[in-house]
């Protein structure tokens, strides 16, 4: 898995409603921070705050965790468990750090879970 969206945009994104326009401002720390960035069509500079003009078409909400029977639930919490690796991997602790809390929530609090299931999500 490859990141896809820094994570600025992922946050800002999250507020917005469907059809909604906003031009966003993203402070380095929140966007590519202190390394020099190669993207399709430039090189962001270390340090760069960067704008973007978005516009939400639409969006598919995640199904909450009561929603999904066992199989989906060890499925969402692999999914997230596998960003939280590839974050973890590019140096980006704190948001892989917040991956593996998302993963756990989905077996925890669930008692339909025995002690070996929860192990192996």
């Amino acid at each position: 898995m490859t990141e896809q969206v820094i994570h600025g945009l992922d946050k800002a994104v999250k507020t917005m409603k469907k059809g909604e326009h906003a031009l966003i401002t993203i402070q380095p720390e929140y966007a590519f921070g202190s390394s020099e960035s190669q993207q399709e069509l430039a090189v962001v500079p270390a340090n760069s705050t960067v704008y973007y003009e978005v516009e939400m078409v639409s969006f598919m909400k995640e199904k909450e965790s009561w929603e999904m029977n066992t199989p989906e639930k060890i499925e969402a919490a692999g999914k997230k468990k596998e960003e939280g690796n590839a974050l973890f991997k590019a140096g980006k602790y704190e948001r892989a750090s917040k991956r593996y809390e998302n993963a756990v929530r989905f077996i925890d609090y669930d008692s339909s879970f025995s002690d070996e299931a929860k192990k192996q999500a």
